[in-house]
């Protein structure tokens, strides 16, 4: 695998995010594009750091507005909390593909399981942008906290209907299903993160 290989992928990423035509077949489907698709990690991994200092940045700011004691804010930078951060980006990537397993075959797509994770896992690498960007943008101080929460909602949307597209193409299955796959997601997602911050405060 090489800078061609990520490059190609990640560009069949942003042409599903446009919402137009099947780019599926432009994504490596085979069993060895399935364990090099694992590599999006590697690449969205150098932009968490940003998303970490902006969403720590954001919840103070946050708080400050609220008046919120500051035993609700965000832990101290510790070694301690960023091993805890990179557990939780490992474990919040890999557990629900880790999941869909059993699924696929209970829903008889297990044949569609490797497009859609080849893909889901490319596509992540969007999102994560998305998010690092939105971080950019507050830390810079371009854009308050106030209009960042008509962002965050917009990026929320997009994102919903990004995964519920990759599901209904990768997996070629109804808009229904394709639905209830994403809050299988987004809730493993939650999941993941309150546990590993319940675990950071102990």
């Amino acid at each position: 695998m090489n800078l061609a290989y990520i490059r190609h992928h990640l560009r069949a990423a942003l042409e599903m995010a446009r919402f137009r035509g099947d780019p599926m077949a432009q994504f490596d489907t085979t069993y060895e594009g399935f364990f090099r698709s694992f590599w999006a990690m590697a690449v969205a991994a150098p932009l968490m750091p940003l998303i970490v200092i902006g969403e720590r940045a954001m919840a103070t700011s946050a708080a400050a507005m609220k008046a919120i004691p500051d035993a609700a804010g965000p832990l101290p930078l510790t070694a301690g909390y960023l091993t805890f951060e990179v557990a939780s980006f490992v474990l919040g990537w890999l557990v629900f593909p880790l999941a869909m397993i059993p699924i696929a075959r209970m829903l008889g797509i297990g044949q569609r399981y490797v497009p859609y994770v080849v893909a889901y896992n490319w596509g992540a690498c969007i999102g994560i942008g998305l998010s690092a960007i939105t971080s950019l943008m507050f830390l810079s101080g371009l854009v308050p906290m106030e209009v960042l929460s008509f962002i965050f909602l917009g990026i929320l949307i997009f994102s919903l209907a990004y995964l519920w597209r990759i599901a209904h193409i990768a997996l070629q299955i109804g808009g229904v299903m394709a639905a209830g796959i994403v809050l299988l997601d987004i809730v493993l997602s939650q999941f993941v993160s309150i546990a590993t911050e319940m675990l950071e405060r102990m």
